[in-house]
């Protein structure tokens, strides 16, 4: 082994070497990775909000915070997850 292919084999263990970056290129373009993420939280909090809801609905207690809290997760939901697939179709244009 020459003395350059051990430095990058050294290199490539301590994940810091120019293999290991030219592999991470491979995965796809990392400025989509931020949109994903949103639209992945907006759905999450979205069936939150609406398992809440669903929750608040069936024990019919009145003067609860569940059904505020519900509407407050399916907003931020619905908003994060139309806000994030709006900036994933226009990264792909």
């Amino acid at each position: 082994m020459r003395n350059s292919q051990a430095a990058a084999v050294r290199k490539c263990r301590c994940g810091t070497g120019s293999i290991a970056m030219k592999m991470s290129h491979r995965f796809g373009s990392p400025d989509t990775a931020g949109p994903v993420w949103g639209l992945v939280f907006g759905i999450f909090m979205t069936a939150i909000g609406m398992g809440l809801w669903f929750y608040a609905t069936s024990l019919a207690l009145s003067g609860g915070h569940d059904e505020s809290s519900a509407v407050a997760a399916v907003i931020i939901g619905l908003f994060s997850a139309v806000y994030a697939g709006r900036e994933l179709c226009h990264k792909r244009h």
